[in-house]
């Protein structure tokens, strides 16, 4: 049997992990520089009408953001050459042009109709001033599956951190010249969601130049024959839709949740302006924290599904084996800790990055602290998906999804609705929602992977050593309450655990990368 992993494929997938890894901290760092003063400008009412056009913009562009750079990643790694690889790419961007111009002039026209429907009238400029944001991200998303497959994770770093810096300058900017004009609340809004769409234009034009200087000027055809390049768009579809229906299903829950948030605060007896600061506060404050964990876990499944799907493609045991330990301990060493100290301290934390913001951060701290619980869960979510995907079993995201989002929106609708939860009743419907998926996606990837896999050494090493680090300062913490002041404390209790937790993991991650001799 070939042994496809020789050490250069392992080591390229720890570069892959550890660049994208590296980016994401840079992009969700720049994250929340930028939403601490948006949330001032804008307020937390602001803040809802701005991410209520944030949920309907992700479900629309779900479609290129997940399913796209998936299909092409796989199909070039199929063993495809540079220049047969311009041809996957210029079958990607005709086709995604179109669904991204398509989703854009929908968004825009429906723009009034989606805010009344959400109950969010005033959302309704965000929802036009984020619609053009459509097209740019679909055409750039056949430019990072075309990298993704080549192994070529640097333009994808890049163009991240520079699309979140021109979201960070363009946002204040424009949002600060709209306070300062005097315009209404959701007017200053509108003006700041303005720049995802300049930040989405702005990476494309990144990914375009660097193409051309790095790889030449894609020919129209890559040298493909029609009967090719007719099986390469079966192949596209084939492969990203059922990774965009069982994405579409999350995003759509989260606009269900949207909704039913807005509209089941309201029931309870809040006033539309209440139930949009509580919703603003909770997906401005919390969300962004909560995300972090998962976005890095996606820079450990973005160069795993192309590594995968080849080992999988020659039967190498061994080198799958290798691929899952590496990507589940990494999982876990990363998540486990974080997990734990979000739940711990999440007023802490809340109060360190959203100084001033009383109100917002006395609604969201519980709400923090029981997302935290859902960070494992999530993550896992994310990976197992990528295992599946390369596996060639991308519809099986979809029942397991589908399970657990039925699961979220009745929970929710439950919860929110008793006046004593409230929102609080979103977390824990996440919670539970992300614990059934993962447990039926691990069901479905013990049918893909027959080898062995330690459970002592891929969860419980890693939950242990976070435990050992975190309970003892937190126990340490609270009995010095009110005796420092409080954002030091909070510095000092993350430093602490940080130190504590490299001198009892460092060593077993550390040891992650002797898979790569």
């Amino acid at each position: 049997m070939p042994k496809l992993f020789n050490n250069k494929g392992i080591n390229t997938f720890l570069s892959g992990v550890l660049s994208l890894s590296a980016s994401t901290v840079i992009v969700k760092i720049i994250g929340l520089v930028y939403k601490i003063p948006m949330l001032s400008l804008v307020t937390g009412e602001g803040m809802g009408y701005f991410n209520s056009a944030y949920e309907i913009y992700a479900l629309l562009c779900i479609v290129s953001i997940t399913g796209l750079p998936v299909a092409m990643s796989v199909i070039i790694s199929r063993g495809y050459d540079r220049k047969r690889a311009d041809g996957v790419l210029s079958v990607a961007l005709a086709l995604f042009t179109a669904v991204g111009l398509a989703s854009m002039l929908i968004m825009a026209i429906l723009s009034s109709q989606i805010s009344a429907y959400l109950k969010s009238e005033r959302a309704t400029y965000c929802i036009l001033c984020i619609s053009p944001s459509l097209a740019f991200v679909c055409m750039s998303s056949a430019y990072k599956g075309y990298f993704q497959g080549l192994s070529d994770m640097k333009p994808i770093c890049v163009s991240g951190i520079i699309e979140a810096a021109s979201k960070l300058i363009f946002g204040l900017l424009l949002a600060g010249i709209a306070r300062r004009l005097g315009f209404p609340v959701h007017i200053v809004a509108a003006f700041g969601v303005l720049s995802i769409s300049l930040g989405s234009l702005i990476s494309l034009l990144y990914f375009v130049i660097y193409k051309k200087r790095h790889y030449g000027r894609a020919e129209k055809s890559g040298g493909l024959l029609k009967t090719e390049k007719r099986r390469i768009l079966r192949d596209i579809v084939k492969i990203s839709l059922p990774a965009t229906v069982s994405s579409l299903l999350i995003s759509l829950t989260r606009v269900i949740d949207t909704v039913m948030i807005l509209r089941r605060l309201q029931d309870i007896g809040y006033s539309s302006a209440k139930a949009n600061m509580m919703y603003g506060s909770f997906t401005t404050m919390a969300i962004p924290i909560f995300s972090l964990a998962s976005a890095l876990v996606a820079a450990i499944s973005t160069p795993l599904i192309p590594e995968l799907a080849r080992a999988a493609a020659t039967g190498d045991i061994e080198g799958q084996g290798e691929r899952i330990f590496c990507a589940i301990s990494l999982t876990s060493y990363i998540s486990c800790p974080v997990m734990m100290g979000i739940s711990l301290f999440s007023r802490e934390i809340l109060e360190l990055i959203f100084h001033g913001q009383s109100e917002g951060i006395a609604i969201t701290a519980p709400l923090l602290s029981c997302l935290g619980l859902s960070v494992l869960t999530s993550v896992m979510i994310t990976l197992t998906n990528a295992m599946l995907q390369a596996y060639g079993r991308a519809s099986k995201p979809i029942i397991s999804m589908s399970v657990g989002c039925v699961v979220k929106i009745v929970l929710g609708f439950i919860l929110i609705g008793n006046r004593e939860i409230n929102i609080l009743g979103a977390p824990i419907g996440t919670f539970l929602c992300d614990l059934i998926i993962c447990l039926l996606n691990l069901v479905f990837l013990s049918r893909c992977y027959f080898g062995k896999l330690s459970f002592r050494k891929t969860l419980l090493e890693p939950a242990l050593c976070s435990a050992l680090a975190i309970f003892p300062v937190f126990f340490l913490s609270r009995a010095l309450d009110n005796r420092y002041d409080g954002n030091i404390m909070t510095v000092v209790c993350i430093g602490a655990s940080g130190l504590l937790y490299l001198i009892l993991a460092g060593r077993k991650i550390f040891k992650l990368k002797d898979l790569g001799g």
